[in-house]
């Protein structure tokens, strides 16, 4: 991951017509004028990881298709305008539809925008292709998850010890500069945050990321990879063992000062478990129990053997607002997805003491149901003009 700055990039001004040309207004540069203060303290702290993926060389038989995924976290419900560049390996081939574009996919993220995109030779130089993503709406309709995504094969002669590299670029033209905003143009931390924060997280660039190393151990050559870059595809030395590795649930949390929530760690084999908390002040851990202490953000550590895990704990010393699911400070249909996730799975998506207070907003303190997800529904659309929704 790095700032880039390039030439203009060949999109036809008529294909830029179609979004609102407030969402890419020049800044002076990636900050947007905002002190390194202003943008640490958003309120909306996005972040983007792309595709790591290593194969076995038994799965690499011609022709190999791979798919290379973008993903957008922590900025649920409050985003609309995007401009995000990808580049790739040039020697891996994007599968193309039948007017010879690549065959790019919406996301989960992206499925309420509007999309367009154009492929980006800036970087071929440097044996790289790229494809810039362009999103607009209504409304603030961008979500977690998966932002776009396209199938690609590996090259005839991919073997053994093969790196392909991914990297998401920030860049910046005569006129014009990637973007993340809302349908106002109002959160300008939020844009700030993801292209210097952001786009440089837990994950991102690979140097920072613990599925990284442990695919280094995999494939020696990703020791190699210009450790800048966000993600790859690679052909590993031997037929590794693919058992499921260990990981979290959940990633990420939101809590208040108070609440308790356990983290779970799936695929442990039975291995200790070993806690830390990154910020003790923001938040504490014993045995996978996460206690919310002050407002602020800690990463919770679990070792599990060879293997390093990660949960971000955000605390929030936020009040009671009926609907708030996610804890987000307002009521929006990212709320009624958030109850239906924790009424499917509430082991995998759990809510914290004050997330089920807040979402239990249908019944006389029933717990939390589907109906409450639909009297979210209601009150976002407009049927209803207050929660908890009166019987």
């Amino acid at each position: 991951m790095k700032k880039f700055f390039g030439i203009l990039f060949s999109l036809t001004l008529s294909a830029f017509s179609i979004f609102n040309s407030m969402a890419f207004t020049a800044y002076a540069d990636i900050t947007r004028g905002l002190s390194e203060e202003e943008i640490l303290n958003s309120s909306v702290k996005p972040v983007i990881t792309v595709t790591k993926k290593v194969l076995k060389p038994d799965e690499i038989t011609y022709p190999c298709e791979v798919t290379i995924s973008v993903f957008v976290n922590g900025a649920d419900g409050k985003y609309a305008s995007t401009g995000i560049h990808l580049f790739y390996d040039k020697r891996l081939s994007p599968k193309r539809n039948n007017n010879g574009k690549i065959a790019l996919v919406k996301g989960k993220g992206a499925q309420y925008l509007n999309m367009m995109f154009d492929e980006d030779n800036t970087r071929i130089s440097e044996g790289m292709n790229g494809i810039f993503a362009a999103t607009s709406a209504d409304d603030n309709d961008g979500m977690d998850g998966e932002f776009f995504s396209f199938d690609a094969t590996l090259p005839e002669d991919a073997e053994k010890g093969d790196v392909f590299p991914i990297d998401i670029v920030y860049m910046e033209y005569e006129y014009a500069t990637d973007v993340f905003i809302d349908v106002y143009k109002r959160n300008i931390p939020m844009q700030a945050y993801l292209f210097t924060r952001g786009i440089y997280n837990a994950d991102n660039p690979v140097s920072n990321s613990w599925e990284y190393a442990n695919d280094v151990k995999k494939c020696a050559a990703l020791a190699d990879i210009d450790t800048s870059c966000d993600g790859y595809i690679a052909v590993a030395d031997y037929n590794f063992d693919d058992s499921p590795l260990p990981s979290l649930v959940p990633t990420e949390i939101t809590m208040k000062s108070g609440d308790k929530n356990n983290i779970i760690v799936l695929n442990s084999g039975a291995k200790e478990i070993r806690w830390t908390s990154s910020n003790t002040t923001a938040a504490v851990v014993e045995n996978g129990t996460v206690t919310a202490v002050n407002p602020g953000t800690a990463v919770i550590y679990a070792v599990c053997g060879d293997y390093v895990m990660q949960c971000t704990v955000n605390v929030i010393s936020g009040e009671y607002l009926a609907g708030d699911a996610n804890l987000d400070e307002k009521v929006t249909i990212s709320d009624a997805v958030r109850i239906l996730q924790y009424v499917s799975n509430s082991e995998k998506y759990p809510l914290s003491r004050q997330a089920a207070e807040n979402a239990d907003v249908f019944g006389n303190s029933d717990g939390v149901t589907a109906r409450d997800a639909l009297s979210v529904q209601k009150y976002d659309a407009g049927i209803i003009d207050s929660l908890p929704e009166k019987q």
